[in-house]
């Protein structure tokens, strides 16, 4: 038996770690956010954030998922920030 749990990294980020730079290194490993822990306004934010800073792009997933890919700017952020 397999049981999802429809959580992603992303969703997890602890008060202090939601900042661009940590969003990026969690999406960089784990790239999908699920439907379901979307909606808090921290989340959707930060994900509009990205989007908007041209630093990830959303990629096609099936339901319950969102998939985000950094984008060459998101990658380079996070070398120039030492990863």
């Amino acid at each position: 038996m397999f049981l999802d749990s429809f959580s992603g990294s992303l969703g997890e980020l602890p008060r202090g770690k939601r900042t661009t730079l940590d969003a990026l290194r969690v999406l960089a490993d784990d790239p999908r956010v699920s439907t379901f822990e979307r909606g808090p306004a921290w989340l959707e934010s930060l994900l509009s954030d990205l989007k908007f800073a041209g630093l990830i792009v959303e990629l096609d997933e099936p339901y319950p998922w969102h998939r985000y890919a950094l984008t060459d700017a998101g990658k380079a952020m996070i070398t120039q920030q030492g990863e």
